[in-house]
C-alpha cells in the first residue's frame, strides 16, 4: 500500500536533507511566499516569537495545492536574542554586526513545523533551542566571516551547527535537528502515523 506523497515547501537544502537521509520519499517545492507582510503584521501585533514562526510555517505550506492529499511541510526558523528578533544577514558587514552581537550571550532558536494535507493544518510542531555563543572580540569574528565568506548568509545566526559554526558555541540545550531548521523527530512520528513513512 502506498502512503500520501509528502512534499517540503522549503528551499532549504539542509531540510531536504534531513528528512532524506531519515528515509522520507520527500519531494521538494520551493514556496514563493512573502515573509515580509506576516513579520511586519507580527510586530504591529507584538506576536511572541513561536506564534510568528508557526504562521511562516503554515503559510509557506499554505502556497503548495497541486496533489491532492500530500502532506505538505512547511518550516521556518527564528533566532531570538534580549526580545530582539534577528533575520539572515543580508550581507558581511550585516554579519559581523549580528555576531558581535550575540557573541557571550544565550539566543533561542525557534523552530516550527507545520503540515498541511488539502489545504487543512493537520500537524504543527515548535521546538525552542536556547544556544549560548562564546565570547568573542572583532577579530575571531572577522576571521570567522573570512574562511565562512556568503556561506553566513544562508542561516539566521550565520552560523551552520554542522560546520565551523560549531566553533562559535560554548554550549547547545535543545534539540540538534532544530537547530539545523526541522524539528525532526517529531515529524518522523506524524509521517509513520499517517502512513507515510513505516
Amino acid at each position: 500500500m502506498t502512503g500520501p506523497t509528502v512534499v517540503l515547501a522549503s528551499g532549504s537544502a539542509v531540510r531536504f536533507e534531513l528528512l532524506k537521509n531519515a528515509g522520507v520519499n520527500v519531494r521538494r517545492y520551493v514556496s514563493d511566499f512573502d515573509e515580509g507582510v506576516l513579520k511586519a503584521k507580527a510586530a504591529l501585533e507584538g506576536w511572541p516569537a513561536k506564534r510568528l514562526a508557526l504562521h511562516l510555517a503554515e503559510a509557506k505550506a499554505g502556497t503548495f495545492g497541486d496533489e491532492e492529499g500530500a502532506l505538505v511541510i512547511g518550516a521556518d526558523q527564528l533566532l531570538e536574542c534580549d526580545g530582539t528578533l534577528y533575520d539572515k544577514p543580508k550581507n558581511q558587514s550585516d554579519a559581523k554586526q549580528q555576531l558581535m552581537r550575540l557573541a557571550g550571550k544565550d539566543h533561542h532558536l525557534i523552530s516550527a513545523v507545520a503540515i498541511l494535507q488539502n489545504k487543512q493544518t493537520v500537524f504543527t510542531h515548535v521546538e525552542q533551542v536556547t544556544m549560548t555563543m562564546r565570547d568573542m572580540d572583532e577579530e575571531v569574528i572577522g576571521a570567522y566571516l573570512s574562511t565562512m565568506q556568503n556561506e553566513v548568509l544562508e542561516t539566521v545566526g550565520c552560523y551552520k551547527l554542522e560546520g565551523l559554526g560549531a566553533q562559535l558555541m560554548e554550549k547547545i540545550e535543545g534539540d540538534y535537528f532544530s537547530v539545523l531548521g526541522l524539528p525532526l523527530l517529531p515529524v518522523l512520528s506524524f509521517l509513520r502515523q499517517s502512513g507515510a513513512l513505516i
